[in-house]
């Protein structure tokens, strides 16, 4: 039998991609960096990001100190005051955040025979009393009680700071990811460690 000869070429390793990507009502987006970099082509052809073993991120072995640990302190019983459901529920009527039209969009969503209508009216009863325990908007997103569950601090390694630069940012999206941004911080996803979050000192 005669055997065939294959020679196999291997292209230059792509360097490393660094992307921020993030999604709105319009669609998708991703900021790449630009200039030095030819991103485009890399992420179409490869679809990964790649990062050589130098700039590898180990992790460094200490003692985590008293302040960074996770604290739990529930004091007391919190299912003491909760509301009791009523086995025989009212009709509907909207309450705190559970109004009509979201009433709508839960029927719409549990359509069908799988409830019996009593069964329907306990759930929304239900809804009722535990409103405000449901979001529905970024807005009404909350936290856990700080009484309770404390504030985290993420420990860190003692760095310069500002000596990576961030991902640019091209000006036709600033204004979007500065809306992002704010929205996460109203909703308490995120907060500020200090008023200044950029260099020169200007906020989004």
């Amino acid at each position: 039998s005669t055997r065939s000869r294959y020679t196999l070429t291997f292209a230059e390793r792509p360097r490393p991609v660094f992307t921020f990507s993030y999604k709105t009502e319009e669609g998708s987006y991703t900021v790449t960096p630009r200039g030095e970099r030819e991103p485009a082509s890399i992420l179409l052809t490869t679809k990964k990001k790649y990062k050589p073993v130098a700039k590898k991120v180990r992790a460094s072995l200490e003692n985590c100190p008293e302040k960074f640990r996770i604290e739990r302190n529930i004091t007391g019983d919190p299912l003491a005051t909760m509301p009791e459901l009523n086995p025989n529920p009212p009709e509907f009527s909207p309450t705190g955040r559970y109004t009509a039209e979201r009433k709508e969009a839960m029927d719409r969503a549990h359509g069908g025979d799988f409830l019996w209508p009593e069964e329907r009216k306990l759930l929304h009863d239900f809804m009722c009393k535990h409103n405000d325990g449901f979001a529905w908007s970024d807005s009404e997103r909350g936290c856990f009680k700080p009484e309770f569950f404390p504030p985290i601090e993420f420990p860190v390694l003692p760095h310069t700071p500002w000596v990576e630069k961030n991902i640019p940012i091209p000006p036709g999206l600033y204004k979007e990811v500065c809306k992002i941004l704010k929205k996460k911080i109203a909703a308490a996803c995120m907060s500020l460690r200090t008023r200044r979050i950029v260099r020169d000192g200007s906020a989004c």
